[in-house]
Order: structure tokens, then sequence, then C-alpha cells
């Protein structure tokens, strides 16, 4: 739901609309004047006529224009459920860190799924795809601001999400304890291999300035033969430890599988401990191939290096084996760099915000089009929709009063925004803010609305408009009712009409709460 607060409809439009409800009620006010200019003065002298008698009141008089609206937020973000991927077991919701009302605070976890958090920050586009290293775009200026604002600091370029601004990200996670997120399968290993690339390299152009040692060649090739047999064991350990660990994995699936709804929450932890174990078993494994690997292509380099003898051309080669190294080497840095999933991400325009629905608890499964949270982006108030007739008579700053006939609460509030077409375009909307803070308890309940459009500055006498005539003269006047039963002509300043009834502005001292005068 979400109120834009901007004026689509201008003053003149207001002020032609009121000209013409005042010249209406003129011309109802002369017809009536024409009417009683031909009558006798008194009942008297009309045979036959009957009298009809009404009192003088006094009263506030008030014109409004009365609606329904629905408390809620002027903008509310729900927790979209499409942004986790696809399903499966380990959407499984493990930490509710907040309550409905709660206020949440930019860099705080608004929920935790399947371990991960979803964190607040504060933005006014809403995620929409992943952030990942070399990434460009107006999403990672906000994101940059937004570290920034929690005092971590960025030094990329602003729209250009690189190593300093996966490093903030990281920050960003140890801050709300939790582990940042990691880079695809394969990523790591492959900066590894070309960080050992680039040192192989450089070894080989630095070998060939130095020129060959006479007892090197015999090293080198026992060298190469360990480093050989090494990367060979490596590889046979790694199988064996990832086969464990995925049959580890199985098994914790088929427990969550054949698990009931009680015990979901800890079997969902238990196949997410396993699942980390499982990528622990492959890091640390292809850690150790890679260490293998970088010492035999070291020892292999040096070798080959051994075996051939320096010229230029060779010179040549290995500087650009060297450069080409380097530039591989820094792009698979980059690709390492830590990235920030749209899923653990949340952007609000305001803070403190406020958790307006929390309809999710500890081992429940993420399913359905939303995840069952909501967050209030900016106050509470109501959304009130209104016939674009309606509309073209109020404006921002009219004096509201609301009341929910239910629970008896009642409160002012004030039109916060100018009427701004719905999407269907057949009505308007506008927001009114409470003049006070309202219970959150509210959200979501249908109230009555009554938007103040005109009144008198407190109670003022006031005559029926039947009873009120006018002369040629421009004149007004009221028939008093005497004591003995005559009437007498008195002229009167007329004010403000409405809803049937005049005011009478500095009225005669004759003119008295609860005179009567008369109606024919």
């Amino acid at each position: 739901m979400t109120i834009e607060r901007s004026g689509r409809q201008q003053s003149g439009t207001r002020t032609a609309l009121w000209l013409f409800v005042v010249i209406l009620t003129a011309m109802s006010t002369w017809l009536w004047a024409r009417q009683g200019a031909t009558r006798p003065e008194s009942s008297s002298e009309r045979p036959g006529a009957v009298e009809h008698h009404v009192s003088i009141r006094l009263r506030e008089l008030r014109d409004a224009v009365v609606a329904r609206g629905t408390v809620g937020a002027d903008e509310v973000v729900a927790v979209d459920r499409a942004a986790f991927g696809a399903d499966g077991a380990s959407l499984v919701v493990t930490a509710t860190p907040l309550s409905r009302g709660d206020v949440v605070a930019a860099g705080e976890a608004i929920l935790e799924v399947a371990g991960r958090p979803v964190l607040a920050l504060s933005g006014a586009v809403p995620a929409y795809r992943d952030l990942v290293p070399g990434a460009t775009g107006p999403d990672v200026v906000q994101l940059q601001r937004a570290l920034r604002q929690l005092g971590i600091p960025v030094e990329d370029p602003d729209g250009t999400y690189g190593a300093f601004t996966g490093a903030a990200v990281t920050e960003l996670y140890s801050r709300a304890g939790y582990r940042a997120p990691e880079p695809p399968d394969g990523v790591i290993e492959e900066a590894r291999l070309s960080e050992a690339a680039v040192r192989a390299a450089q070894q080989v152009v630095d070998t060939l300035q130095r020129g060959p040692a006479a007892d090197a060649l015999v090293e080198a090739r026992v060298s190469a033969g360990a480093s050989q047999r090494l990367l060979a064991d490596a590889e046979a350990n790694a199988a064996d430890d990832v086969a464990v660990a995925k049959a580890r994995v199985d098994t914790a699936r088929a427990e969550m599988a054949d698990s009931a709804v009680d015990s979901r929450a800890s079997a969902a932890m238990a196949l997410i401990e396993a699942e980390a174990q499982l990528k622990s078993t492959m890091r640390s494994s292809a850690a150790s191939i890679a260490s293998a690997k970088d010492q035999m292509i070291v020892a292999q380099a040096r070798l080959e290096s051994l075996l051939g003898g320096p010229d230029n051309d060779e010179m040549v080669s290995a500087v650009e084996e060297l450069n080409s190294a380097k530039v591989r080497r820094d792009e698979a840095a980059l690709a390492a760099v830590t990235p920030l999933p749209r899923a653990q991400i949340m952007f609000l325009n305001e803070f403190p915000s406020r958790v307006t629905a929390m309809d999710v608890s500890v081992g429940d499964l993420i399913d359905g089009d939303h995840v069952g949270i909501e967050v209030s982006r900016g106050s509470i108030g109501v959304v009130v929709e209104l016939t674009p007739e309606a509309g073209h008579l109020v404006h921002k700053g009219m004096a509201v009063s609301v009341e929910d006939a239910r629970s008896g609460v009642s409160f002012t509030a004030t039109v916060d925004s100018e009427p701004a077409s719905t999407r269907a375009g057949d009505s308007v909307e506008i927001f009114v803010m409470p003049d006070s803070p309202i219970s959150l308890d509210l959200v979501g309940t249908d109230v009555k609305v009554t938007i103040q459009l005109a009144a008198t500055a407190g109670r003022v006498l006031a005559a029926p408009i039947t009873a009120v005539t006018t002369g040629a003269d421009g004149t007004s006047r009221v028939e008093l009712v005497t004591p003995d039963g005559t009437t007498k002509d008195v002229r009167v300043r007329t004010g403000v009409m409405i809803d049937g009834w005049v005011e009478l502005v500095d009225p005669p001292q004759e003119l008295k709460d609860g005179t009567k005068i008369r109606v024919v």
C-alpha cells in the first residue's frame, strides 16, 4: 500500500467550486426574497395563511465530508517470498529477532531464514537483484550510501561494486553477528590458482634473468616429482572426505522429510549444519588440492626454466605470460569479493521504521507469495478513498475526526496529502495523519472519517435559511414574532451558510438564542 504525497488538484479548482456553491445559495435566497417581497407584513393581512415559527439557535455550524478509511502506514514493505529463490526444506524460519510493533533500526536483522539474516538498510529503491562484484547502477549507489550512513567506509567509485564495497558488506554482516555471504563454489579456488600462476610466472622471469645454477637441475627434478605425488594424495584424500560429508547431508535430508511439524525446526537445523559441513569440507579439500597444485606448478615451472637456456624470445614470452597471469588474477580476485544476495536485504526509506505484521514463527516453512512480515516506511495514519467530486473539496491541512465504532476509539487528525488519483482512476486517495500517535492495534481497521470543510469559530447565533429573506436593496431580514403574536421586520447581516442554517453576524440585541421568527 503506497500513498504518493503529491498534490493532484490545484487550489484554483477548489476556489471555482466554492464560488459555484456561493452563487447557487445566493440565487436560492434571491428567489425566496422575491416571493417574500410581495407577501403582507403579517399573517393578519393574508386571510387563510398558515404560519410556521422557528427558533434562532446558538450553535456551531459545520460542513464536512464523511467517508470510510483504513488505518495503515503511508507506505508498507512486505518481505517477498520470491527473493528466496527455489523452495526447499532449507527455507525454514530459524529466528524472529523482532515482534509486531518493534522499531526497526538500520543494519538490524528483521528475520532469519535457514540461518541467514534479512538486514534492513536505508534506501528508497527495493532490492530487485543480487548485488555481485562488478555490478553497477543506482542500487549500488544506494547500497554504498547506506553503508556509509552506518559508519562503514566504502572507497570504490560510486555505483561500482568493487573490492571495497564487498569488504564493507562483510563488515555489515559482522556487526549484525553473521558470517558474510560467500561467492559461488569454485570462485575462491580459482582466485588461489590465479595467484599461484602469477607467482610461477614471476619465478620464470626471475630465473631467466639470473640464469640456471650448476646443481639446480637435479634439485628441480626431485621437487617436481615430489609435488606430483603430493597432488595425487591430496586429490584422493579430498574425494574420501567429500563422500563422507555428502552422506551426512543425504541422511539429514531424509530425516527432515520424515520429521513431524513440532520437530521440523531441529531437523532443518541439522540439515543446515550438514550442508555447512559439506561446504566446509569441499572448501578445505579444494584448498589442499590448490596448495598441492601451487607447489607442482612452481616446481614444474622451475624445472622447465632450467632445462632450456634463456634467450630474448623466451624472456619476452615469459613477461607476456606474467602480465596475462596478473590480469587473470585480478579478475578472479574481484569475483571472489563478498556478494550481497537480494533475499538478505530490505531497503526502507525512513528510519526508525516499525514492524506492522509478523505472522511467522520459528520452524515455519517459507511458502506463498509473501513471508508474512510487513514493515511500515513512514507514519501510521488512515488511507481514505473519496469520490472525485468529494476530492475537489478536500485539501491538505484540513481538520479530520476519525472513529472506530467497534472499539469506540476516536482521535483527531489532519489531511496530510493532496487528493491523488487511484490506479483504477474512478476515485482519489488521501492520507490522514493523526495529531498524536495511535495504537498499532488499529492497523487494518476500517474507520469512519469526517473531514471538516468549513465551520464557524465556535457557537454563533444562526437561523434556518428558510426564515431569512433578502429585499430588493440587498439587505437581509427576519420576521420577529413578538409576545402578542404580531411580527416585526428585523434587518440582519448574514455570514456562513451551512446545512440549511445561516450565521447572523453582529445580530441586534432583540435576537437571542430561542427567539421565535416566522417562516411562511
